[in-house]
């Protein structure tokens, strides 16, 4: 997609979240009563909160979550399509500064033969992101993200379709549904071709000796860096599959099944930008009470945030992702800007909002397996943030770091109500037992702080 026209789908959806949101704002008003409990996730792009979207309808809407589990598997399509780009745009670049490179051109070159055999598959991707109503973009480094409205899934569930009054299925739609059927298939048996060459690709001296001194490890998703830095790296484990696309690349005989259906953790690791706000209605049982819950997910690039403001009255509980890991990365849309600079800002900006003076808050330092093998790999905080030292670069040392941070910034910001507490967890938001456990804590909690109007337990 031209990039042209790839801004003018952004700004289309972001368009659409605006309305959305002012639309929301209205039903909220006058559906809202004393027994509905409103649940706000908040935190920057990439925090976590679509992923802790999900944890909460595998867990209580799990009929569902098995409805949608047809449509990741473009999504996931997508996702290995974006990192075998990236380790291609990578190898090239390491090629260019070679004093043996002598143009990509020679039908000799690796890569020059890479690309050419990996060609169809990467062809795909544009058939992908149309099946799944996306738009992207490319980013300063060159890397492609992809963006989504939310509630895309409903496009795509596996019951049965909209049908006309006569009965049967309009046209559009069956043309529709062939088309992406037809698309699913093609790149499922261009994966079973390919996967061989991406393995050849992945496993390349170069990505191995750049992975090992940590000089790929750029950013933690949608760029190869974190995916080839844990794929090239056997004596890290890969349990609970510690990034999307390392736990694809390294899937790729299961995936390119054309029986394969997305499973749990497949589902989670998806990497997929929402944009727009949407609503999931939950019916939660605790301690055989059983209640109606709203719990509201947004999109968090700079753009937009201010979409946030009509969800802020009246909102029974805030649960706010600050993603530890992004110590040593800095924001796309503003690249002199360090994201854990903007985290704590933004979180500053939400604990001092007047609208939320008697919200209680429930942090999740996220990431934090991620901030783990950063660390275990090497990579400094000091380096990036002066205040760290003279800390011993630990994990544990690091998460009472940033929780020291985040709660003075609460405290300075909460003033005003001293009911109003914080509560902070760290997580690993793709790992479902642990998830499940906390979850069902956070939501007990929350339940009976809104129906008995004191603090969370």
């Amino acid at each position: 997609m031209p990039r042209k026209e790839s801004r003018h789908r952004r700004c289309s959806f972001e368009e659409r979240a605006h309305r959305s949101s002012a639309s929301h704002r209205g039903c909220r008003t006058r559906e809202r009563t004393g027994t509905e409990v409103s649940l706000l996730l908040l935190g920057q792009s990439e925090s976590g909160k679509s992923t802790l979207q999900k944890q909460f309808q595998l867990l209580y809407a799990p009929s569902t979550f098995n409805e949608e589990r047809p449509a990741w598997r473009a999504i996931i399509f997508i996702n290995i399509i974006s990192a075998v780009r990236d380790i291609l745009r990578v190898l090239e670049d390491v090629a260019k500064k070679s004093p043996h490179f002598a143009g990509p051109s020679q039908r000799s070159d690796p890569l020059h033969l890479a690309r050419l055999r990996l060609g169809p598959l990467l062809s795909m991707e544009s058939k992908l992101v149309q099946a799944v109503d996306a738009g992207y973009h490319t980013d300063n480094d060159g890397s492609r993200e992809i963006f989504v409205h939310q509630g895309w899934q409903r496009k795509h569930l596996a019951t049965p379709r909209t049908e006309t009054p006569g009965g049967a299925r309009s046209l559009d739609e069956t043309h529709r549904e062939s088309l992406e059927d037809e698309t699913l298939s093609e790149t499922s048996h261009l994966l079973d071709v390919c996967k061989d060459y991406i393995r050849e690709l992945s496993g390349h001296p170069d990505v191995i000796r750049l992975t090992e001194s940590g000089k790929i490890m750029l950013k933690e998703s949608s760029s190869l860096s974190v995916c080839m830095f844990f794929i090239c790296l056997p004596c890290l484990e890969l349990n609970n599959f510690l990034m999307a696309r390392s736990s694809f690349l390294s899937d790729l005989d299961r995936l390119a099944l054309p029986q394969w259906v997305p499973t749990d953790s497949d589902i989670l690791y998806a990497r997929v930008r929402t944009v727009g706000v949407a609503t999931h209605h939950y019916s939660i049982s605790v301690r055989n009470k059983t209640r109606s819950w709203r719990l509201f997910d947004v999109g968090g690039t700079r753009g937009q945030r201010k979409a946030w403001l009509p969800f802020f009255e009246g909102t029974t509980a805030v649960i706010f992702l600050a993603p530890v890991s992004v110590f040593d990365e800095f924001l796309d849309e503003a690249p002199e800007t360090n994201r854990m600079d903007d985290c704590m800002q933004l979180f500053s900006d939400i604990s001092s909002s007047p609208l939320l003076k008697k919200t209680h808050i429930v942090l999740f330092l996220n990431k934090s397996d991620i901030l783990r093998r950063k660390l275990l790999h090497g990579i400094r905080i000091t380096d990036f943030i002066n205040t760290f030292a003279p800390r011993e670069n630990e994990i544990s040392v690091a998460l009472q770091f940033f929780r020291d941070h985040f709660s003075e910034i609460f405290f300075r910001t909460n003033k005003v109500n001293d009911r109003r507490q914080l509560f902070v967890h760290a997580t690993t938001i793709v790992d479902i037992p642990l998830m499940r456990k906390l979850i069902d804590r956070v939501v007990t909690a929350i339940f009976f702080e809104h129906f008995r109007s004191a603090t969370l337990i």
